[in-house]
């Protein structure tokens, strides 16, 4: 039997640049898990809040911009796969643009690096 809180050797689910992943080891005081069963380090807990929202509402396309005007777009009739993808590899700045336009965060709380490209993944 598991201890309570225990995690086996859990890694949050996010995939930085060039593919790389997150590597954070995720604990179950600081770990979040979305209802698709992936983790996410408190660095990306707003990934695993995006997929939420994309598998309660059957994953709908939407289409949104961030304050630079970058234009995103995830989903296409009710695939769980592209949401499931774009939350893995979207950048923070992509995440946070998609919340937003879903009204589940207000304001601009999500840093991204100086040097990061905007391309979205």
């Amino acid at each position: 039997m598991k201890p309570k809180g225990f995690i086996a050797t859990e890694y949050c689910s996010a995939l930085l640049e060039d593919g790389l992943p997150c590597g954070t080891t995720l604990n179950a005081s600081t770990s979040f898990r979305d209802r698709l069963g992936y983790h996410w380090c408190p660095a990306h807990k707003q990934n695993g809040i995006l997929l939420n929202y994309g598998e309660g509402h059957r994953y709908p396309s939407i289409v949104f911009s961030d304050n630079t005007g970058m234009q995103y777009a995830i989903g296409n009739s009710h695939d769980s796969m592209l949401w499931e993808v774009a939350c893995i590899l979207g950048k923070p700045k992509m995440i946070e643009a998609a919340l937003m336009t879903l009204g589940l965060i207000e304001t601009d709380n999500v840093s991204t690096p100086e040097d990061e490209d905007d391309h979205g993944w």
